[in-house]
């Protein structure tokens, strides 16, 4: 019997994006846990604040797994934003990734200054458990973008180590 194939939406998936990204963001950690205690953590959106920096919750507006949209509200300072995102790389156990659809504050829609794609995959680690990498590519949206890139890559990275710090003390108590 053969393995399924990764479900995909896009043919060439997030990889190809963050390679011709013109910034990307990765972090990488081991935890001693069970992969499959990783991904239960890291795969549901609707407890994405355990582990996530800023992160105050998450909803699934519509869908499952592939193509899923979902909300995940985020502390942004003295205002709470709202993030939509879909989910454009699904494969069980090892492999989710989004996109960011559109992003508020408070009662306002911003304007994109950043397209942004994120892909967090989940591998096990014979030795030391599982090994979790959150990595993002960042496509300027306008002159705008182009100024904030810089900063938005450097504090991702902040953000994603961060992540996987909370992380760990989820999965591996």
């Amino acid at each position: 019997m053969s393995e399924p194939q990764s479900r995909s939406r896009n043919v060439m998936g997030i990889m190809s994006k963050i390679r011709r990204g013109r910034r990307d963001a990765a972090a990488t950690a081991t935890f001693p846990a069970a992969a499959a205690d990783v991904w239960r953590v890291v795969s549901d959106v609707e407890r994405i604040e355990r582990w996530w920096p800023r992160a105050l919750g998450g909803m699934i507006i519509d869908g499952d797994e592939l193509g899923r949209e979902q909300i995940v509200r985020v502390n942004w300072g003295r205002v709470e934003g709202r993030i939509r995102q879909r989910v454009i790389e699904w494969e069980p156990g090892s492999r989710y990734g989004w996109e960011v659809v559109s992003e508020s504050a408070g009662d306002r829609v911003l304007a994109p200054l950043i397209s942004t794609s994120v892909l967090v995959t989940v591998e096990r680690d014979g030795v030391a458990g599982t090994r979790v990498t959150i990595r993002a590519a960042f496509d300027p949206v306008g002159a705008r973008g182009v100024l904030a890139l810089r900063q938005i890559s450097r504090l991702a990275r902040r953000s994603y180590r961060a992540a996987l710090r909370n992380l760990r003390g989820v999965v591996a108590p």
